[in-house]
């Protein structure tokens, strides 16, 4: 059964290593958007008829709300490498401040 256990976890790890270096090449492939590219982008949805612009217009917010979770999962994550070379039980914290 230990084997078992231990083959599973290690399926679970190279899995996850997969997914990493998957993501990693996709990071690689998407660009933040310039001001000039962004103002662009929006006097063109600006112009599309009001059914296409809806469709631009959440399309564009949706990438900015990405954006903020992008960065608020990169805060976290910094947070999280200090936390540990500081000796701070992360568990501790989360589970002190999570809602009962």
């Amino acid at each position: 059964m230990p084997d078992e256990e231990a083959s599973i976890h290690k399926d679970d790890s190279l899995h996850t290593l997969h997914t990493i270096e998957y993501l990693e090449d996709q990071w690689r492939g998407v660009h933040e958007s310039s001001s000039n590219t962004l103002k662009r982008i929006v006097e063109f949805v600006g112009n599309l008829d009001e059914e296409y612009r809806t469709a631009g217009l959440t399309a564009i917010a949706e990438y900015f709300a990405n954006a903020l979770s992008l960065h608020f999962l990169d805060i976290m994550s910094t947070f999280q490498q200090k936390a540990e070379q500081e000796g701070i039980d992360l568990d501790e914290i989360f589970y002190q401040n999570r809602i009962q």
